[in-house]
């Protein structure tokens, strides 16, 4: 009776290049709008909002599987260590309009440097949203929820297209609000990453491999 455990080495060349397909979809897949890297033109917090928003239109449809945010904690807020929620809304021409699942809640960031960071937002389990192409989002925040004082740091919409140029997303205005319900638009964009996750590819390229998986049980069984 043959052995009917599986090992790279018998799996054949053409399971080993569909693994390494579906590796390659995972690392290179692009960021959907990034402008981390523009100069900072200045930060925006309570004064400013205290609710603060980033709008943004995809062309690309899968879960939000990553965010990155370019905050300023004060040393309070880093002491106090309270966690900050993000959300994520639905959004048009004239800012946020309604939440996502969850009442739009994301995850959350916890500060950990007083003065200007990148934080990754901490997503919590299940509430990795599915954009969908062709809609506006918003990624928002309520500053006076910190324990001490936060800021968004922001662009120039100028500095956000060029930092932006060559990913499937494209920048919106960003937004103020006394209330969270009255938006002004910026005229600037804060700053921030999101990632989407490339689940189509990934999923066909691991669903090839265990069919040729099964394959092979099959001729180690005939």
């Amino acid at each position: 009776m043959k052995a009917t455990y599986l090992s790279v080495s018998g799996l054949g060349v053409g399971a080993v290049l569909v693994g390494v397909f579906a590796s390659a979809t995972l690392s290179q897949a692009s960021d959907l709008i990034n402008d981390l890297s523009a100069t900072t033109a200045g930060e925006a917090g309570d004064a400013a909002g205290p609710y603060l928003a980033q709008d943004f239109s995809t062309s690309l449809a899968g879960p939000l599987s990553g965010l990155i945010l370019d905050l300023n904690f004060s040393q309070a807020a880093v002491t106090a260590g309270t966690p900050l929620d993000i959300f994520v809304y639905h959004a048009n021409g004239s800012g946020p309009t309604s939440p996502l699942p969850f009442f739009g809640l994301l995850g959350t960031v916890t500060p950990t440097v007083a003065g200007a960071n990148n934080y990754s937002v901490n997503i919590i389990p299940g509430h990795s949203f599915a954009l969908t192409a062709g809609q506006d989002y918003s990624i928002l925040m309520d500053t006076t929820l910190a324990s001490g004082t936060v800021a968004w740091e922001y662009t120039t919409i100028g500095g956000a297209n060029a930092a932006n140029a060559g990913n499937p997303g494209t920048f919106l205005s960003g937004y103020t609000a006394p209330d969270g319900f009255t938006w002004t638009p910026s005229g600037d964009t804060f700053q921030l990453q999101v990632v989407p996750e490339p689940a189509t590819n990934v999923f066909l390229g691991f669903g090839a491999l265990a069919l040729l998986a099964i394959q092979r049980i099959r001729n180690q069984k005939a």
